[in-house]
């Protein structure tokens, strides 16, 4: 075979043409500079939190504690107080997060947010992705965070039933409600019932006389299944220590000892309420009996069942207080609502006109 000989030219021609078909083949994998150098690895996990809180300024001050997140996983997470409000993006003049709301940083990158009610647990309020520009991580996907809360039954107010939908317009304190991202989710407050938790079906049964499902069922039973109950009584059970709210339930028509115990009811509530105008002149006067110095013995004991009967009532939100109800209220419970409204003291004899108030939590 006859030897072909080539010119160092034309080697060189022939290797770059090479070349240059291999680069557009191959694209970017024969790059120099990204084989010369490796790419960094992202963090995960307790290195995500570690380097959070060393490098991003507003995690400076926070904790490193264990939590379990909204899903029911445990984890670490980097914990600290909210320092300010955040308004829900949502729906005006409501809060994502609120001052003083414990935050949780997850190292899957999404936050938590919890608030204690008084007398309460913690609950979540809202929950949401993070990012720190000071770390190299991909930012978490916001819907599947909502997909994974969702299989945890948390629904949009859309995928709600139409009885889950009214059971929120009366008594919104059955579910609870958290905005994720830019969606609010809502999930019933479960133990017993899709929507009432031990305790309530405790309190109602006892409140009616009667067996939950069997003499009387919820205002979403009734909207799920209306034909069923169609002859079943409205009953209204007044908030209180239980319900925030009044509940709305239906009891069997053919239920006579609800029917019975709950007319008896109503009758003693209405012989031993006191009107709202009666309460503003009770508590008025008790008031200025103190500031003007009546003896005690001039004033009926019974009064003062009377007053404590009616500053339970506007605590309770039974009655809605004006300024001046308001702070009197505060003033017979030992707080100065300025000159006009002296403090009644707390000992000594003038502490007899002294009567607790639990002023009402703002909405």
């Amino acid at each position: 075979m006859k030897k072909i000989i080539i010119s160092e030219n034309e080697k060189l021609a022939i290797l770059e043409s090479h070349n240059k078909l291999r680069d557009v083949l191959m694209g970017h994998l024969f790059d120099k500079e990204l084989v010369s150098e490796q790419a960094p690895v992202n963090p995960q996990g307790n290195d995500i939190l570690t380097m959070a809180k060393e490098q991003c300024s507003k995690l400076k001050g926070s904790t490193l504690v264990s939590k379990k997140n909204a899903l029911g996983q445990p984890t670490n997470a980097l914990s600290m107080r909210a320092p300010a409000d955040v308004p829900n993006p949502i729906r005006t003049g409501e809060f994502m997060v609120k001052t003083g709301d414990i935050l949780f940083y997850y190292p899957d990158m999404t936050w938590e947010a919890y608030y204690t009610p008084q007398g309460g647990t913690e609950t979540l309020r809202s929950s949401s992705v993070w990012a720190c520009k000071a770390l190299n991580v991909e930012q978490a996907d916001i819907e599947k965070r909502i997909s994974a809360l969702k299989a945890k039954g948390y629904k949009t107010y859309d995928e709600l039933s139409d009885g889950d939908k009214q059971v929120i317009q009366t008594t919104p304190n059955l579910f609870s409600k958290i905005v994720v991202g830019k969606k609010e989710l809502y999930f019933p407050k479960t133990a017993g019932t899709a929507e009432l938790g031990d305790t309530q079906i405790k309190y109602l049964e006892q409140y009616t006389g009667g067996k939950f499902q069997q003499d009387f069922i919820t205002e979403k039973q009734r909207a799920d299944a209306p034909e069923q109950y169609a002859r079943w009584i409205k009953l209204t059970v007044p908030k209180g220590n239980v319900f925030a709210a009044d509940v709305i339930l239906y009891r069997n028509p053919k239920s006579d000892k609800v029917a019975a115990i709950i007319q008896q009811r109503q009758e003693n509530i209405q012989s031993q309420k006191i009107s709202e105008r009666d309460c503003m002149d009770t508590i008025k006067t008790w008031y200025e009996a103190w500031k003007t110095g009546t003896s005690i013995s001039e004033v009926e004991q019974t009064e003062k069942m009377d007053v404590q009967k009616c500053s339970r009532m506007y605590s309770t939100g039974y009655y809605n207080y004006n300024r001046d109800v308001r702070n009197i209220l505060m003033a017979l419970g030992g707080l100065s609502q300025g000159p006009e409204y002296p403090a009644v003291p707390q000992y000594g004899d003038e502490a007899m006109f002294r009567i607790p108030f639990k002023q009402r939590a703002s909405k």
